[in-house]
């Protein structure tokens, strides 16, 4: 840290100055002194600074306070390549502080305005999860199917299909479950959860006592995970 300090005092207007004094808020985050950090980054003033001062307040969890800081991306420093982050970031801020509503409102903001762009992806799995938190399954269905049509049945998308699948069968709505399960394994065969969503699917069974078809997913698991 004091390195880019000294850095910035000794040029203190030049693109050198800016870049130690981004550094040196970094370096003092890194040693968890947040008000230090948010000292240099207010002297920089810059929307990649504004951002750096929501972060360190969003990973503190004062949701409101890094709400408040990542709009002022938008206020303060128009026309910059923060804007995407920025409005994600207000999405993640209400989901964090169980908001749900205003979360999917700030993450629907994200598809409106900044299609193409890659917080596309992360908002539409914002939206997901808040309509499962929300208890609204046919809405986080219709994030789900939003996702795969426009990123192809990537691993987001299987895990979103998971998440859909699991909120089903924690709910004890076990026709729904059966169906998202059955798909997921059909779809996603290099999935990180195809093992767990194959023994969740063997449970479900066993709860509607379709006592065949569970023995069935069981011995594909054991066949297709001998090592598991």
């Amino acid at each position: 840290a004091n390195s880019y300090k000294k850095a910035a005092e000794q040029f203190p207007d030049s693109g050198q100055a800016k870049e130690a004094l981004l550094e040196t808020g970094k370096s003092f985050a890194a040693l968890d002194e947040a008000e230090a950090a948010k000292m240099y980054w207010e002297k920089l003033n810059t929307a990649e600074s504004r951002i750096a001062i929501a972060e360190l307040y969003f990973n503190k969890a004062e949701y409101i306070s890094a709400k408040n800081e990542y709009a002022k991306v938008f206020t303060s420093y128009p026309t910059n390549p923060f804007y995407p982050l920025a409005h994600l970031r207000i999405g993640d801020c209400y989901y964090n502080a169980k908001q749900y509503e205003e979360a999917v409102e700030a993450y629907k903001t994200v598809l409106k305005l900044y299609p193409g762009k890659k917080q596309e992806k992360d908002a539409l799995d914002g939206i997901q999860r808040s309509y499962i938190l929300l208890k609204k399954p046919e809405m986080a269905k219709k994030a789900y199917t939003d996702y795969s049509n426009r990123f192809s049945k990537d691993e987001k998308a299987g895990e979103m299909q998971y998440r859909l699948a699991g909120y089903y069968k924690k709910e004890s709505n076990n026709k729904k479950a059966i169906s998202e399960f059955r798909e997921f394994i059909k779809e996603y065969k290099k999935s990180e959860l195809r093992a767990a969503a194959m023994n969740e699917l063997g449970a479900v069974y066993e709860k509607e006592k379709r006592h065949d078809e569970a023995i069935n997913i069981y011995k594909a698991f054991i066949s297709e995970f001998p090592k598991h």
